[in-house]
């Protein structure tokens, strides 16, 4: 079936090895025709703080730092107040990943859910960090990460945790793999705009299916693609609608569909072997008070000690 819109990836690396191939159609513009389906945006929470604000702990407790830390000189407690309006989910446009973290929150209240989306959102994907070190934002996933685990800890059974860990995981190595402008803001391999249908999963769009058959059936067109890209993205957008549109491509794109599924899972598989910073991975996760103490003690490994402070803030 031919997609309905396709959507543009911020990402820096494709599995296809380009750097970066941007789909350029207008997803938005073709959205706005698609009655049957909510369209959301990555990296949509318009009411981000600036500075520290505040999230309320699952206890229901006031969460405090201890002000004689030897590592903080904090003397203000961390309180947790969910922001009124907030958009809480927070969508990478990969489909499989995205689904395993709907699904285990089936159910689940929405502080739980602003949680678990604002580690992904915070910790993982935050778009500029212009003031941050490199080894501090593979850092601050590592702790993300640590907070996934506390979380799936303590709300879900098993296999729901093995599930969401696995998709935790693979964002964990996709967000490593980001890389930073000069100005600081951040690009990964994650789209700006997915599908959703209305069961509230996450589409799988065709954008990397056509591409992955372009560069499979036609590296001619697949070249021409990419020097079209580097001119104008939507000029080369168009370009593959149509391409697509030509019968013997879309019979190849459905003969290939098996394969390419194949190469979409080994590309997931691929981002569990990167290696991810480990800062965080002993700090203690029995409870929410112990894993604030335990994170803190981490902090003098840590080059912006203020940042690690405001993360928790958003985080916890």
């Amino acid at each position: 079936m031919l997609p309905i819109f396709m959507n543009r990836l911020s990402g820096t690396q494709n599995k296809y090895g380009l750097n970066p191939v941007k789909p350029p159609i207008n997803p938005i513009e073709q959205a706005k025709n698609t009655g049957n389906f909510d369209v959301f945006f990555a990296g949509s929470d318009k009411k981000q703080d600036a500075g520290i604000y505040s999230v309320k702990s699952l206890s229901d407790k006031q969460i405090k730092l201890e002000q004689n830390s030897p590592t903080l000189n904090v003397q203000e407690d961390i309180k947790i107040e969910l922001p009124s309006n907030r958009r809480i989910e927070f969508y990478t446009g990969h489909a499989d990943l995205d689904n395993a973290i709907i699904d285990a929150l089936k159910g689940q209240n929405d502080e739980l859910k602003t949680k678990v989306y604002d580690t992904i959102r915070n910790a993982f994907f935050p778009p500029n960090t212009l003031d941050l070190s490199e080894s501090d934002r593979k850092a601050a996933i590592s702790l993300g990460l640590k907070q996934a685990e506390y979380l799936a800890n303590q709300y879900f059974d098993d296999k729901t945790k093995t599930e969401f860990m696995n998709a935790m995981n693979i964002f964990a190595g996709i967000a490593t793999e980001g890389t930073k402008a000069q100005d600081g803001t951040m690009q990964y391999d994650i789209s700006d705009c997915i599908a959703v249908d209305g069961d509230g999963h996450i589409m799988e769009t065709s954008e990397k299916e056509i591409l992955y058959t372009m560069e499979k059936t036609s590296s001619e067109d697949f070249s021409k693609y990419l020097e079209l890209f580097k001119k104008s993205p939507n000029e080369a957008g168009k370009f593959a609608i149509d391409w697509i549109l030509k019968s013997q491509n879309l019979n190849n794109m459905v003969k290939n569909r098996d394969e390419y599924k194949k190469h979409q899972e080994e590309y997931y598989n691929n981002f569990k072997n990167i290696s991810l910073d480990k800062t965080f991975e002993n700090a203690d996760i029995s409870s929410s008070e112990n894993f604030i103490v335990s994170v803190t003690k981490q902090l003098d490994f840590v080059d912006n000690k203020d940042y690690f402070i405001k993360l928790l803030s958003k985080i916890l």
